[in-house]
């Protein structure tokens, strides 16, 4: 694999600000472009989503500091947002697609 579509944190809670959200249907909608390009291209589509735990143990500092959450596993603000199905979907806990191994692991056996 030389080429792929890496997307990452389309979901509710990532555009949960007044700007963002203003923004949210373009942002999408390219990107939904972007995996038809990829597609086309024969390229892999990969969607890496943030979900954290609930019980707080996956929370970056900032987040427990303020005692606020986002992207909290089982809720509206972790779903994601409307765009293509990906070919592959990584979810990791922390604020790093690279923090995990999944996304790694699946560059190596690709």
């Amino acid at each position: 694999m030389s080429t792929a579509l890496l997307v990452i944190d389309l979901q509710n809670d990532y555009f949960n600000d007044a700007e963002l959200e203003r923004c949210r249907d373009d942002v999408l909608d390219k990107s939904n472009r972007l995996i038809r390009a990829a597609r086309d291209a024969g390229a892999p589509v990969v969607e890496v989503q943030t979900v954290h735990a609930a019980d707080k143990s996956t929370w970056a500092l900032n987040m427990l500091d303020d005692d606020e959450g986002i992207a909290i596993e089982d809720t509206e603000g972790a779903r994601r947002g409307r765009v293509a199905d990906p070919d592959r979907r990584v979810v990791e806990p922390r604020n790093s697609a690279f923090h995990g191994r999944q996304l790694s692991q699946l560059w190596r056996d690709r």
